[in-house]
């Protein structure tokens, strides 16, 4: 139901306000939650719908303060102790003064602000000293963090590292507003656009039955976008190199240049192992090298695997064996660089066992 507006001055007064400028009046029961602006003064009808409590819960901290309004009757109160249980109702008003940005911590646009602050003349001067390239090993590093957490399954830690990557393209937004260049809203928006144009199966007329299928559109839609570039165009070469290599052959095969069965890529494999034995010097054995290494990414993509990842894992694995180890010699009484090599293997032996266990 629509709010009365011949209420409002009566609700306006009930409220001690003065004026209805700046209010956001909310039709409890029937309002999209994402109208919810807590930047605003508002007043919301009752009764309040489940999707607008829940969004009120999520939007505003726990100790916000609530005045609610029946007729010449009214209750104060925390957004915790008047929506955390049953709803208000069936009938009044809710009012819900408006955030300060150093209590709206749950906006996009107190980033901005943040950031914004951190970087002006009277900001801090670490952050203003920044630029996009003295940044760039951050935003590679903090991505690298996140990588960990996803590959470990620490969401708790993912959350945190996402949060550390959103700052750095805060900051890079920043630096490139204050260039004149473009700023986060030109970010978002860019974004939106791109993933509106390259879905027209869920926001136009196309269809699509599989995630392949749509794969293979994304890439021929990112071709035309660049003028029938080459669809290699836009992987960067500073990837990791097994990653950029399972990036560049899916892309090839996204427009059918591919082995059409596994049979043929294990037969590269095994010629590419061979040629790399019978190399005749240092310079053929390393571009052999370089083959065979792209074949076995080749050979993973088929099935699956991500290269990068699963050799992150070994890595780990290795990393964790061999600490065991050390510790293993150590309370030993010995290094482990002084164990015999058939004594290191015994070590290994047992860090295996106690990993499984």
């Amino acid at each position: 139901m629509p709010i009365d507006f011949r209420e409002v001055s009566d609700v306006l007064e009930g409220f001690n306000l003065a004026s209805a400028d700046g209010l956001l009046l909310l039709a409890g029961a029937g309002t999209d939650p994402q109208r919810l602006d807590a930047r605003l003064p508002t007043i919301i009808s009752l009764p309040v719908s489940k999707a607008l409590r829940d969004a009120v819960l999520s939007r505003y901290p726990a100790e916000a303060p609530v005045v609610l309004s029946y007729g010449a009757s009214s209750e104060s109160g925390t957004v915790s102790t008047l929506f955390a249980g049953a709803p208000p109702g069936p009938s009044g008003f809710v009012y819900l003064a408006p955030l300060t940005w150093e209590q709206d911590l749950r906006d996009f646009r107190t980033l901005v602000e943040v950031i914004a602050r951190l970087r002006a003349p009277d900001g801090c001067p670490w952050d203003r000293a920044q630029t996009h390239r003295s940044l760039a090993p951050y935003l590679l590093e903090e991505t690298y963090e996140a990588l960990e957490e996803v590959d470990t399954e620490q969401l708790p830690a993912l959350r945190d590292e996402l949060g550390d990557i959103l700052l750095q393209i805060g900051l890079h937004s920043q630096i490139a507003d204050e260039a004149g260049a473009f700023s986060v809203a030109d970010v978002v928006e860019g974004l939106l656009s791109k993933l509106i144009r390259r879905h027209p199966h869920v926001f136009g007329e196309a269809t699509a039955d599989s995630a392949a299928e749509i794969a293979e559109r994304w890439e021929v839609l990112k071709s035309r976008e660049r003028a029938n570039a080459s669809i290699l165009t836009g992987v960067p070469a500073t990837m990791p190199a097994l990653g950029y290599a399972q990036r560049v052959q899916d892309r090839a095969s996204n427009v059918g240049f591919d082995w059409p069965s596994i049979d043929g890529v294990i037969e590269k494999v095994s010629e590419e192992a061979t040629e790399f034995v019978n190399a005749e010097d240092v310079g053929q054995r390393e571009a052999e090298f370089g083959d065979l290494l792209f074949s076995l990414v080749n050979l993973g993509r088929h099935w699956e695997i991500d290269v990068e990842a699963t050799l992150r894992g070994a890595n780990r694995k290795f990393v964790s064996r061999f600490q065991a180890m050390e510790i293993m010699a150590n309370e030993e009484g010995i290094s482990l660089a002084e164990l015999p090599l058939e004594k290191q293997d015994r070590l290994w032996g047992l860090a295996k066992e106690h990993e499984r266990a």
